[in-house]
């Protein structure tokens, strides 16, 4: 098996899961009355984008997960802590 299987299937993954929730998301926009007033065009390319933009995000996250030594500093720096209130 290849070494990058396991990141391009995880990523590949995350696009698929992006596009799904996409479209849970316009079509419970479209249910309450969300109207595109473009063109096909402009919408699709802007869908394209959003996708687009979350499947960079996953490849950033998979390379401080790379990157970093050991579990606990990846979780960490994906989810930073809240300062402590004094």
């Amino acid at each position: 098996m290849a070494r990058s299987a396991v990141l391009t299937g995880r990523s590949l993954t995350d696009v698929v899961r992006s596009l799904a929730v996409l479209a849970l998301m316009v079509g419970v926009g479209a249910a309450v009355g969300f109207r595109f007033h473009a063109g096909p065009a402009p919408i699709l390319l802007g869908l394209v984008l959003v996708v687009a933009f979350g499947y960079s995000l996953s490849w950033v996250n998979a390379t401080i997960g790379i990157c970093s030594t050991h579990h606990p500093s990846a979780v960490g720096t994906n989810f930073p802590r809240r300062a402590k209130a004094r």
